[in-house]
């Protein structure tokens, strides 16, 4: 609903490969078609950009290797259709907006980051809550007790964004992480297609 309350219309799915497709939909339905593997790597916040960054070195080559989605709605598309499937399915942004170059909640990134809050960052400059909740934990009183903030603000927006490589914060077992989740491969549609 947010989404589709963000971008103010109907999706437009529109993807060229060997046949074209144009359709209509009135919700993010669509992007089921679009379901991944999610690998999710627990780094220290030193080393987080480090394997930010090689994970977005490696991902057009993991794309390329376990591309297995050509077929859409019958049509023949992409050897991965996920991808301009995914980008459109979950876009927030009306037309006039895409066409002055806002930047969509699904994207690659643009450049290497230093450290994780380099994108915890770029999601509050880019992209405005979705979700607006507020969350009653106060995270600065909460350090003030020693305890540790889970920060439910910050990961329901995180959460709104699509990157294909995304920052991770979570709290287990009482103790805070960071995670490195690589969403670039596909699920299935087998078990032995996704190994």
């Amino acid at each position: 609903d947010q989404v589709f309350a963000a971008r103010g219309e109907d999706l437009r799915i529109e993807v060229d490969g060997v046949d074209r497709l144009r359709t209509y939909a009135d919700t993010i339905t669509p992007e089921a078609a679009c379901t991944s593997t999610q690998f999710h790597l627990q780094v220290s916040p030193e080393d987080f950009a480090a394997y930010w960054n090689a994970a977005q070195a490696i991902a057009g080559v993991q794309v390329a290797l376990a591309a297995n989605s050509p077929f859409l709605f019958g049509k023949e598309l992409w050897h991965e259709t996920r991808i301009p499937l995914f980008e459109q399915a979950t876009d927030t942004r009306p037309e006039e907006i895409k066409v002055q170059g806002v930047r969509p909640r699904v994207w690659f990134g643009e450049r290497w980051i230093t450290s994780v809050f380099d994108l915890f960052e770029e999601n509050l400059r880019y992209f405005p809550a979705l979700l607006p909740l507020c969350d009653e934990q106060d995270p600065a009183e909460t350090l003030d007790r020693g305890d540790i903030p889970e920060l439910a603000e910050l990961t329901l927006h995180n959460g709104t964004i699509y990157r294909w490589n995304r920052p991770v914060y979570a709290v287990a077992d009482g103790r805070p992480h960071v995670r490195v989740e690589n969403r670039v491969l596909p699920a299935g549609p087998t078990v032995a297609d996704t190994l």
